[in-house]
């Protein structure tokens, strides 16, 4: 098993990798998941995910981690209208799991979010494309329960 120190060790050389984030995009977004999971700060997470988001890398996981981090309002102000721009990001960029939170938002339409049924459609369609189990279950559920896509059943 790796020590602390094994650690810190690793994690010296994600930030010598990332190089402020000028670097490589994985080491990058492996310094915000130390700083949330490990350091549990979680302020300089976002900032370390918006950057890898933002920055030359346009990494998607760090949208969907920074998406994640405004939705539960960690080292950042709750915004759902911020996280689903932020999910949008991370699903333009092929993160199926962003694709579904973006998906979900939209279909509950909650928080400032507006709930738009045909847009979160098209997505879960995308992620359920890219096999996404969790959007697959979502699509066939509406379109077989409770027709909330303005579907009749019989087409």
């Amino acid at each position: 098993p790796m020590t602390t120190e094994d650690y810190k060790e690793r994690m010296l050389q994600f930030e010598i990798d990332c190089d402020g984030g000028k670097g490589n995009a994985y080491a990058c977004h492996s310094v915000g998941e130390f700083k949330a999971l490990v350091d549990k700060n979680y302020e300089e997470a976002a900032e370390v995910f918006k950057k890898n988001c933002d920055g030359k890398n346009k990494y998607a996981a760090s949208c969907f981690k920074l998406g994640r981090l405004l939705m539960t309002g960690k080292g950042v102000e709750v915004s759902d209208p911020a996280a689903i721009g932020r999910f949008q990001q991370a699903c333009d960029n092929g993160h199926t799991q962003g694709c579904f939170f973006l998906g979900s938002m939209l279909a509950q339409g909650i928080n400032g979010v507006k709930k738009d049924l045909p847009r979160a459609e098209n997505v879960f369609k995308k992620a359920c494309d890219d096999s996404d189990v969790g959007s697959c279950y979502y699509l066939g559920q509406n379109y077989l329960t409770n027709n909330a896509y303005g579907r009749d059943r019989k087409s």
